[in-house]
């Protein structure tokens, strides 16, 4: 995805990063059916190979980042996350494709379900 000059959160960050640097994040991913808080890929994936990796399209990540950058706005805050940075300092985060197999992600789905209800028992 491109960065406009306005976007704080371009898809390329780790999701472990933009949790770091926005706790806030976690409910708009939520909101978007998205347990990465949860997840234990969360520091190995930018947010778009979640996303993509997930069933989602790239019509639903540009609602996710849509979302996630009017919080940051909302929120005042005024730099990427470390990863974006190590991105545009001329040093590139390497990224790597994720392959799992069907029993795998299914395991991964079944705790990320999990993770979401009990998010969502929590909030009763």
């Amino acid at each position: 995805m491109m960065q406009t000059k306005d976007q704080f959160f371009d898809g390329t960050e780790f999701v472990n990063d933009i949790l770091g640097k926005m706790p806030e994040a976690m409910d708009v991913l939520l909101s978007h059916g998205l347990g990465c808080a949860g997840c234990q890929f969360n520091m190995f994936e930018t947010l778009e190979q979640g996303v993509i990796g997930h069933g989602f399209s790239y019509e639903d990540l540009g609602r996710i980042l849509k979302d996630l950058n009017e919080a940051a706005e909302d929120l005042g805050l005024k730099s990427p996350p470390s990863s974006r940075h190590s991105h545009e300092s001329g040093n590139p985060v390497k990224k790597e494709s994720l392959w799992l197999t069907g029993s795998r992600s299914s395991r991964i789905a079944n705790r990320s379900k999990l993770a979401l209800e009990h998010v969502s028992d929590a909030d009763e």
